[in-house]
């Protein structure tokens, strides 16, 4: 009976997926090297941005909730107008 254990070719698909698991490994360190290289650079030139605007991005933000907030107030009051001059009939 032939010994049927280890195919001959199994020592090189072994080699070769070692090769590849070690190259997959090496380009995905690199890979993340690159990505948190990448977020410090953005995070410094977004401290730099925000040290030079004039107006703090809070007080931005606030703002144009008030604006919205004005928004809103004025668009709830031209609806309930606009309902009052054209009222709704309902038949009981």
């Amino acid at each position: 009976m032939a010994d049927r254990g280890t195919p001959a070719g199994r020592p090189e698909i072994d080699r070769l997926l070692v090769t590849g698991v070690t190259l997959t490994g090496a380009a995905a360190a690199l890979g993340l090297t690159g990505l948190a290289v990448s977020i410090v650079v953005l995070l410094g030139h977004f401290r730099r941005w925000v040290r030079q605007t004039e107006v703090p991005p809070s007080e931005v933000a606030r703002h144009k909730w008030d604006q919205a907030r004005a928004a809103t107030a004025a668009g709830r009051e031209a609806w309930r107008k606009a309902n009052a001059e054209y009222p709704v009939h309902t038949h009981d």
